[in-house]
């Protein structure tokens, strides 16, 4: 992964954005992860059992650590809800990892 955020790629859907999403971690992949993610103060994330990161610099810097080992993890998620507009789409998953 680099070193700073990449400009954020456009994606036809919410759904494929999400697919690569999980490519981007079951692939240990840190330039398509990089890509998924708006270079922005704006963004956050929560990693399972972790605390929120703000920030495209913090989340970006979170994957790099964990992609730091490169062994992949079990990532099993699942849906539990879904909001979409002409604006925004929201995928609300709970995600539980797992070490292979």
């Amino acid at each position: 992964m680099s070193e700073s955020p990449q400009q954020m790629r456009v994606f036809e859907s919410p759904a494929v954005a999400e697919a690569h999403f999980y490519e981007a971690f079951a692939n240990i992949d840190g330039q398509l992860m990089s890509e998924v993610w708006l270079d922005s103060e704006t963004v956050f994330c929560i990693h399972p059992s972790g605390q929120p990161l703000i920030g495209s610099q913090a989340v970006l810097d979170s994957w790099r650590a964990m992609f730091k080992g490169g062994r992949p993890l079990a990532l099993f998620y699942k849906v539990v809800r879904k909001q979409v507009s002409e604006e925004m789409a929201l995928h609300l998953v709970e995600e539980t990892l797992r070490k292979l």
